[in-house]
């Protein structure tokens, strides 16, 4: 297993519960919800929530490796200091 997927794996509720806390994610998500389900047919909004679903799970995995990323560098940075 790769060691970025074990540590989102370690960290992922975490990062998962901030972003959940944010109002600019939530305010997005009822908006996003309410139109799936109000303006597009039942069989076909099953399949964009999934495809969504999808993507936001291919970004936030990438955002994390690149976080990761950062975060080895600040602190090889630092060390050398």
């Amino acid at each position: 297993m790769k060691m970025t997927a074990i540590l989102n794996d370690k960290f992922g509720d975490e990062i998962d519960s901030e972003i959940r806390r944010d109002t600019e994610y939530i305010k997005a998500n009822k908006d996003f919800h309410r139109f799936v389900n109000e303006e597009i047919p039942e069989d076909k909004a099953e399949q964009l929530k999934e495809m969504v679903g999808r993507l936001t799970s291919a970004v936030g995995n990438a955002y994390v490796e690149a976080g990761m990323r950062i975060g080895g560098k600040i602190a090889v940075d630092l060390l050398e200091e």
